[in-house]
């Protein structure tokens, strides 16, 4: 999405508890899954000048239930529900999803999605990492930029400052 998600790059989406990080990535996600121009840029860009495919994008959500909580938000959004890949939080290959995992890697090389959304951080750290030490970090994100040059997916984090609804600062 030009000027907010450069293609093949991280770009982490980070805001208090309750604040609407998910049904920014859901808003998102069923734009690009139905080849529609995402709420970001739709006034910058006149509708009949903006065409794009579908195309195929991959979440993994450990804070709220694929079934109950994220298709209802993609559906309500338009989402084309056959381009949207995800692995429940109940399966237990979801244990395996990190963002240093061959298993991460054989499910790109599958799927090729142009957008993966990880909600939240600190379910897809290795547990070696630690979010506090910088180049630990740096090191684990490498992975990914080099996942989206070779793959051509864009990652998108779900960061939260703080936890508790209501709570700010």
């Amino acid at each position: 999405i030009p000027e907010y998600l450069p293609r093949g790059q991280i770009t982490i989406l980070a805001g208090e508890g309750g604040c609407g990080k998910t049904n920014i990535w859901c808003a998102l996600a069923a734009a690009i899954s139905a080849g529609r121009c995402p709420f970001l840029i739709e006034q910058k860009i006149p509708q009949e000048f903006y065409e794009c495919e579908p195309e195929k994008v991959m979440f993994f959500s450990a804070e709220d239930s694929v079934e109950y909580v994220l298709i209802k938000r993609l559906k309500k959004n338009g989402a084309n529900l056959d381009n949207l890949i995800t692995i429940d939080i109940a399966k237990p290959t979801f244990k395996d999803i990190k963002f240093n995992s061959d298993y991460l890697v054989k499910l790109l090389e599958r799927y090729r999605p142009s957008l993966c959304v990880f909600d939240p951080i600190q379910s897809f750290l290795p547990e070696q990492v630690r979010m506090s030490e910088r180049n630990s970090m740096r090191n684990c994100m490498e992975k990914l930029v080099a996942y989206g040059e070779k793959y051509g997916t864009t990652f998108l984090i779900v960061v939260h400052t703080n936890k508790q609804a209501g709570v700010w600062g």
